[in-house]
């Protein structure tokens, strides 16, 4: 009977949340500051929502409207006065920060400084992946790898970067039908034996726990002693034994923001957060946490109607955050 009333349960989840996601705004938001949106840094890590230029993420322009939002001090600038030869055969203005010295690049961010009248940031070292096909790298968990864009954003920047062969995607195994943390016939663990049976896995990036507190099962004021909570978090310990038990390299774990309206499944998430993040933490291999709060904080555009499931523009955020993580991590497939 449980395993009936979960299956049930299971389904009507899945068939909600993708009908909200349907109804997610489909326009991409550019995050309006110069370290978020990798203005101005050289192109070998890739340049999320902006584009490669004279060899710097930025946006083409033909007036200084078109490069609202990235700098108080952006100019556009022609490719003639990029004396470097950094445009080469490029004609198009860019957005672009003139400067006289360090001191004139500060607001946009550590590490930049002026050269050549403009403001630049060097690369730093260079983290070189084995695999560019990405053929032991995958994504496991709920909806919000299954049904949004995340998937493919994260592909991108790891193609802009080229760690990522042209023609090639990251193995993408998330279902909202087998998301529960919990270790039953249901859940995300499902998931990743089914990876493992395909191919090895090196990197992992999941998520999980928010299908396990969707129905409220502990009520409206959940504790640590809920049966419900308690099962997700030791799914969480049990999954990482297992991926460290078959030579798993790293996880990389995305916990959710707080959910819009929906007083009781951020209850639950609350609670059951310190849990999946001491699992991570305390986990036999490299886990690595990211807690999406404070990338979501004050944008209610990056979740869809049902106040849950990742628009686009969250999907696109998200992405950026867990490219980040493994550029400075250096985390290998």
């Amino acid at each position: 009977m449980k395993g009936s009333f979960r299956t049930v349960r299971a389904l009507l989840l899945g068939a909600l949340i993708a009908c909200s996601l349907i109804a997610c705004e489909a326009g991409r938001v550019v995050k309006e500051t110069g370290s978020e949106t990798h203005f101005l840094r050289e192109c070998g890590e890739g340049c999320g929502s902006l584009s490669c230029h004279c060899g710097v993420c930025t946006r083409p322009c033909e007036a200084e409207a078109s490069c609202s939002g990235l700098a108080s001090s952006v100019e556009c600038v022609g490719a003639a006065d990029h004396t470097d030869g950094s445009c080469g055969a490029e004609t198009a203005a860019i957005c672009d920060v003139r400067c006289t010295d360090d001191a004139d690049c500060r607001e946009l961010g550590s590490g930049f400084s002026c050269a050549n009248g403009l403001c630049r940031q060097p690369l730093g070292p260079v983290c070189l992946r084995s695999d560019p096909a990405a053929a032991e790298m995958v994504l496991i968990g709920d909806v919000m790898l299954e049904l949004t864009t995340f998937s493919g954003d994260l592909a991108a920047l790891a193609r802009a970067s080229g760690s990522l062969a042209t023609s090639a995607s990251f193995r993408l195994y998330a279902s909202s039908l087998d998301s529960f943390l919990a270790g039953d016939v249901m859940s995300v663990g499902l998931q990743y034996d089914r990876a493992k049976a395909e191919g090895p896995v090196s990197l992992a990036v999941m998520n999980g726990g928010e299908t396990d507190v969707l129905n409220e099962p502990c009520g409206t004021a959940p504790t640590v002693d809920c049966a419900a909570v308690q099962a997700a978090a030791a799914g969480a310990v049990n999954l990482f034994a297992e991926m460290a038990a078959d030579g798993v390299g790293a996880v990389v774990y995305i916990y959710y923001a707080d959910p819009l309206a929906r007083a009781g499944v951020k209850a639950g998430l609350d609670v059951l957060r310190p849990l999946v993040q001491a699992a991570c933490a305390d986990a036999p291999l490299p886990c690595h946490f990211i807690d999406l709060r404070p990338v979501f904080e004050g944008h209610d555009e990056y979740v869809g109607p049902d106040g849950l499931v990742w628009s686009t523009a969250g999907a696109v955020a998200v992405a950026d955050t867990v490219w980040d993580l493994m550029q400075a991590e250096c985390l290998d497939w």
